[in-house]
């Protein structure tokens, strides 16, 4: 079960062990991530400590209720869909992870949407590392069933991570 919890204006969600922001999926400063650790009730919804913030126990819809300060999901994914059909029509093959990661790098408005979601973060991460959080995200949302993107690309796994190709093409 994913935990969400609203906290100093924004909202988290607890994915797989690993706190998110909400509304551009990027983890947020270990100090936040300890923070919300602390806030997250138990099993039986007990504080985990007394607390002392306002936090929101309110369910989170699926979709932000304001624009994210570096990328929403409306924003990159027609970026990823974009750079997995230019580098299908170099390859006419399935396109893999990295190679979506360095078409996204090559592309002006990708890159710079990539550079102000590592900036908003405050991360060391490189920048590569943040385009595969993107794609990772855009594959989350086609394995839950929950993206346009579903039925415009096949996919299959090669090395452990989802390879695409236009279904179109």
């Amino acid at each position: 079960m994913n935990r969400q919890l609203e906290f100093n204006g924004s909202r988290y969600i607890h994915i797989g062990g690993t706190w998110y922001d909400r509304e551009t999926f990027i983890k947020p400063p270990q100090i936040i991530c300890s923070e919300l650790d602390r806030l997250t009730p138990d099993l039986h919804g007990r504080p985990a400590v007394p607390i002392r913030a306002k936090v929101s126990r309110k369910p989170v819809s699926d979709t932000p209720a304001k624009p994210a300060a570096s990328f929403t999901h409306e924003r990159i994914f027609p970026l990823i869909a974009n750079a997995i059909r230019r580098k299908y029509l170099q390859l006419e093959d399935y396109v893999e992870h990295d190679d979506i990661v360095d078409e996204l790098l090559v592309d002006p408005d990708a890159r710079s949407m990539i550079l102000a979601a590592r900036e908003a973060q405050g991360s060391t991460a490189t920048i590569q590392a943040v385009a595969s959080n993107m794609i990772a995200w855009f594959s989350q949302r086609i394995t839950i069933h929950k993206s346009p993107y579903e039925v415009k690309f096949r996919r299959k796994k090669i090395r452990r991570a989802w390879a695409y190709r236009p279904i179109d093409v």
